[in-house]
């Protein structure tokens, strides 16, 4: 019991960080509907807290209890999608050596979440809806209906009303997923938040970075405002805390932000993609690199505080020491370069 308390206390809607109107409202919708075995479907940019929005709707349910089961329906390849949701039997195709256990299943009393559903392809989309409509499913290859308690949260950065009209997405499904619909705001429609995210950032990560940075500049605060975060509040997060790498007080200043957060060349940022699928790869090519150069800052400035040491530097962050030596091997770190570097 005090394990699911302090589960419910990390992802419950206390860590929904907000003072915005629209944002209270959804707090207070995540309260009224998760009580029921309704479907409900979270609308909103990348960045915007959909996972976490869903997490609150679990932990604050009955089925609380146990695990949420997630799947991102836009991370799995096309062809190996329908086994990860529904499962296989041993000897169902090529290299399928045993069986499988898929979402659907494992999700039996739980929650699960479809996380970016808009990018199911439209054939499975049928086989996805008999599963949602009446609880049942067979596996790949199976001869048996498997009968499952399953309560269902979908999310997705598409316009999915405008997926049904040009034939991308089926209707029925739509309207079947669409019980009850949360539409979160971008960051930008919602400024006032920033201020209080970006404390609530610095507190959260202010064990990482010991000795670091625990308030903003006017002027960094500032440009944070005045800038548009096209990443949300994903975006925001690795931010401040690039940025509490980065500084050299407690405090940061303009110069610890990136350069497109600081104003400069923003009209050169990127290019304007012409269709959707140029879109969606420009998109993870930009948190690609985001993620990259966050990795990169975050692990030299762990091995310079521990001079080098890759076991000092694992226990001091937190990691594994073997995830830490691949971290190291991904950017081509040196960690011996730290070793001549004198402690602070």
């Amino acid at each position: 019991r005090q394990l699911k308390e302090e589960i419910k206390s990390l992802y419950g809607t206390d860590t929904i960080i907000s003072k915005h109107p629209k944002m209270i409202e959804i707090m207070e919708m995540v309260g009224q509907v998760s009580g029921s075995k309704a479907t409900v479907l979270i609308e909103g940019e990348s960045g915007t807290g959909k996972e976490l929005v869903a997490r609150a709707i679990h932990l604050n349910s009955p089925r609380g209890g146990v695990p949420l089961v997630v799947v991102n329906c836009s991370a799995i390849p096309r062809e190996l999608l329908e086994s990860e949701l529904f499962g296989h039997e041993k000897g169902a195709f090529t290299g399928a050596e045993r069986r499988k256990i898929g979402s659907f299943e494992m999700a039996h009393q739980g929650t699960l979440f479809l996380d970016e559903i808009g990018e199911t392809p439209k054939e499975l989309q049928v086989k996805m809806l008999r599963a949602i409509e009446g609880y049942r499913f067979m596996r790949i290859g199976g001869t048996e209906e498997i009968d499952v308690d399953v309560r269902l949260i979908a999310a997705t950065n598409r316009d999915l009303k405008t997926a049904v009209e040009t034939g991308q997405f089926r209707e029925d499904l739509f309207y079947r997923l669409n019980v009850v619909n949360i539409k979160l705001p971008p960051l930008r429609e919602r400024k006032e938040d920033i201020p209080l995210l970006i404390s609530h950032f610095i507190e959260k990560h202010k064990k990482e970075v010991k000795g670091k940075a625990l308030e903003v500049s006017e002027r960094a605060l500032k440009a944070m405002l005045n800038y548009s975060w096209p990443g949300n509040v994903r975006e925001l997060e690795n931010c401040t805390l690039r940025a509490m790498l980065l500084a050299r007080s407690n405090r940061i200043e303009l110069d610890d932000l990136p350069p497109e957060v600081r104003g400069e060349g923003r009209e050169l940022v990127h290019p304007v993609p012409r269709d959707s699928h140029e879109l969606k790869r420009m998109k993870w090519e930009a948190r690609r690199k985001v993620e990259d150069e966050l990795e990169q800052v975050f692990l030299k400035e762990a091995l310079k505080r521990n001079r080098g040491n890759i076991s000092k530097t694992a226990l001091d962050v937190g990691m594994d020491r073997r995830q830490l030596q691949n971290l190291i091997r991904k950017h081509r770190v040196v960690a011996k370069e730290f070793k001549r570097q004198p402690e602070k």
